[in-house]
């Protein structure tokens, strides 16, 4: 009995939580249908395919950019102000007997030269960005080939319509002959049931063409971003000069896919930006250069109070607890992926 309990307070509570999902997400496309405009009536296939880039995602490519201004923050100058309140109890063999021991300074540092590792990591920030870039443009190729598949979808289905319709209008007609020659005796009752039952199999072809025009025109709607509003007219676009251009052999244009192919050219990129961390992960150890300077203001005067200073300071590993070879490893295997 408590299992049978159990088990219908889970059910409910998913039931709720997919209640909960379905409202999140209608919510959601109905805040993206009502950011765009309306679809035009009569809708062309001009204004479709210029919806290929609404509300694409491009997330991808932003992450890429910013690794890239992560690592020029790394080599970039930085800069701070230092405010120092102290009071101190000074030792007895000093004659400034005051307790004030205050500072106010402004500090500037650079790295000048880490020995590869931030140019092999620009490198793959720079590689990753290409490749995210080819990948955008190939979810967008990609894109225009739905829209279109969709959109004369429509218009096959329209066309379909068309043609049932006037089928079943040919068949009424037919129909309707038949049985005024059958009230006339001159056809038997056989062959109005026979003109009867193709009028009906055609009938029932129509209002499955129908119904395909409003599948067609949902999909379409969707693909452009406004699920629900449904075209009433879709122009059939007459003007198409690429249909009538010649197509070459299929050797040509495999070579011409290899060559120009978005993914491969974006997976050669990854590569390439495995490849480069690789180095940079290599040079996890190697010696940085900093440069540094600094301008100081004292409430009182000691050895080692410097107004300014200007130095430069070498910092040089010696070990690093397996890190960099760790994670070297880790980058390797991403080539090997």
């Amino acid at each position: 009995m408590r299992q049978r309990r159990l088990v219908a307070v889970l059910i409910q509570f998913n039931l709720y939580g997919l209640l909960w999902m379905s409202g999140s997400i209608s919510s959601s496309l109905a805040q993206q249908q009502t950011s765009l405009p309306p679809l035009p009536e009569p809708l062309t296939f001009e204004y479709a395919m210029s919806q290929v880039d609404i509300n694409h995602p491009e997330l991808q490519l932003n992450e890429a950019q910013a690794e890239q201004q992560l690592v020029e923050s790394d080599t970039g100058v930085r800069s701070l102000v230092l405010g120092r309140l102290r009071w101190v109890e000074p030792p007895s063999f000093n004659p400034d007997r005051s307790h004030d021991d205050h500072r106010l300074a402004i500090l500037v540092d650079k790295k000048l030269y880490d020995f590869g590792r931030s140019a092999s990591r620009m490198q793959a920030a720079q590689q990753n960005i290409e490749s995210q870039q080819l990948l955008y443009q190939d979810a967008r190729q990609q894109r225009r080939i739905e829209i279109m598949q969709h959109y004369f979808d429509v218009v096959l289905a329209d066309l379909q319509f068309y043609q049932a319709n006037e089928a079943m209008a040919v068949a009424f007609v037919e129909l309707d002959k038949r049985r005024d020659r059958n009230e006339l005796g001159q056809v038997s009752d056989i062959g109005v049931l026979q003109q009867d039952a193709e009028f009906q199999k055609i009938r029932k072809q129509r209002f499955e063409s129908q119904n395909q025009q409003r599948i067609t025109r949902s999909r379409l709607a969707y693909i452009l971003g406004r699920p629900g509003q449904l075209p009433d007219a879709v122009i059939r676009p007459v003007n198409l000069p690429h249909l009538s251009r010649p197509l070459p052999e299929v050797e040509v244009i495999q070579a011409q896919a290899l060559k120009n192919s978005s993914i491969l050219r974006a997976l050669r990129a990854q590569i390439a930006a495995a490849q480069a961390d690789v180095a940079a992960a290599r040079a996890g150890d190697n010696p940085v250069l900093y440069g540094g300077a600094e301008a100081n203001a004292y409430s009182k005067e000691r050895a080692n109070y410097d107004t300014w200073r200007v130095g430069v300071h070498l910092e040089v590993p010696l070990t690093t607890g397996g890190r960099v070879d760790a994670d070297t490893a880790k980058r390797q295997a991403e080539i090997y992926r």
